[in-house]
């Protein structure tokens, strides 16, 4: 479905800070610009979970993406999320380690912690 056009003003802004953050608008928002309700839906819930107060760093909460990504077989996250771990920790292995088996990888207490209670919420 195409996007709607023109694009509410807010919703524009919101793409506009995408693509001089991102050099790109990531197509699960281009997804679901057909319905500005929608969209707008999701980027709270993203923008709750991903950038609110919580407690956790941006490193662990991406952490957390891939690794119930992994669970959930979401390749397009998979893909997203690795990424951002790669870029936050500055270590090119440590994404895809998180991909295959978080467990294989060197983490802290803390995020080992965080990563297996994520895991056990999410297959259980």
């Amino acid at each position: 479905m195409p996007m709607v056009d023109p694009l509410p003003e807010p919703t524009q802004k919101y793409f506009d800070i995408c693509t001089d953050k991102l050099g790109m608008i990531p197509n699960v928002l281009q997804a679901y610009a057909f319905d500005i309700d929608k969209l707008n839906t999701f980027a709270a819930l993203y923008n709750d979970l991903m950038l609110a107060d919580s407690g956790l760093s941006k490193l662990e909460r991406e952490m957390i993406a891939v690794v119930v990504s992994s669970i959930n077989k979401c390749f397009y996250c998979l893909a997203a999320h690795g990424a951002a771990v790669r870029e936050l920790s500055g270590d090119p292995i440590l994404g895809e380690i998180l991909v295959m088996n978080y467990r294989a990888a060197d983490l802290d207490k803390r995020q080992k912690a965080i990563l297996d209670f994520s895991a056990k919420l999410t297959e259980n």
